[in-house]
């Protein structure tokens, strides 16, 4: 009966909606009351129309991006703002140790992809908790460990969720103020102190963890070319961007959007460049994205992609 009575109330829409509507709550694993269901449906198609709209000017060669279905497809731009959970306020929290800055002499190659060179993990997925943040942190720990012991192995981000207490947990936090933590704490490994996407007390007793300490993080001079600079020769790095928008349903493609937002609410993590764009390490999952990845425009300071870029001193 709750079938029929939800089929009469759909036959005024599309039934291509409906059954992108069916493939999308699979995939995604969304599970809803009748009264839920439906209000998602018709956040949904909002988004399904936005995404039409912006892929056929994609397909006139008007935009340099395409958007798609992704895991926010069934949110409001309200809700998916209420997840980001970085915090950048003024001043870094934690003085850094030292100032990444460019060098006219430097030689630096036209392009860089440290997942190529074993110094980046698999895309992970913070889930609804706010903590990109330690995701950010983690990349940029992980691939420090890498390039200096040639060897991968992933860290936890339930430590520091749980463990930095001048952090927020799942309502956001500072990366200075995690490496300030893994300064003075070390940091486990995702085996040792796996991920619960939420609150729980700290337990940095894990044993012996692969990160005993750090010398603390070096802030990147902020602008483009220093960044390039220390992405060539340090390895990944940490940074802010303002991801509203069209990152909710960003599918694949250069993003080029002037319009980012007017806040810096998103850490991340810059793995390499080319002649046009960032390559950057997201944490939303494989399914977002190109396979968890966006490539952002270069050389426009978009997103306050320069605003805040760091690394952690192994």
């Amino acid at each position: 009966m709750k079938f029929l009575i939800l089929f009469i109330s759909l036959t005024v829409v599309s039934a291509s909606d409906y059954e992108l509507w069916q493939e999308f709550k699979v995939k995604f694993s969304k599970s809803h009351s009748l009264t839920e269901d439906k209000i998602r449906f018709e956040i949904f198609q909002n988004n399904l129309r936005k995404i039409e709209e912006h892929n056929a000017m994609y397909d006139k060669g008007e935009v340099s991006y395409f958007l798609k279905i992704t895991q926010f497809a069934d949110w409001t731009l309200e809700e998916y703002r209420s997840m980001l959970g970085a915090h950048l306020n003024g001043k870094p929290k934690v003085k850094p140790i030292k100032t990444f800055k460019h060098e006219a002499n430097f030689n630096r190659p036209e392009s860089i992809d440290w997942r190529e060179k074993g110094a980046v993990l698999p895309v992970k997925n913070q889930r609804h908790c706010g903590s990109c943040w330690a995701f950010s942190t983690t990349g940029a720990l992980e691939g420090q460990f890498a390039i200096l012991h040639n060897e991968q192995i992933s860290l936890s981000e339930q430590e520091l969720i749980s463990c930095v207490e001048e952090n927020r947990g799942c309502g956001g936090g500072w990366v200075d103020v995690s490496l300030t933590y893994v300064q003075q704490n070390g940091l486990s490994s995702e085996k040792q102190y796996p991920y619960l996407g939420g609150f729980d007390y700290c337990k940095n007793n894990t044993g012996n963890k692969p990160i005993n300490s750090t010398q603390g993080y070096a802030l990147v001079d902020n602008n483009e070319e220093a960044m390039a600079d220390a992405v060539a020769s340090v390895g990944p790095i940490s940074i802010y961007v303002n991801a509203d928008n069209d990152w909710m349903l960003y599918g694949g493609g250069i993003f080029d959007h002037e319009d980012c937002g007017d806040r810096f609410n998103h850490a991340v993590l810059i793995t390499g460049y080319d002649s046009q764009s960032w390559t950057i390490k997201n944490s939303w999952g494989t399914s977002w994205g190109e396979e968890g990845y966006i490539r952002l425009i270069r050389g426009k300071g978009q997103c306050g992609v320069t605003v805040f870029p760091i690394y952690p001193v192994l």
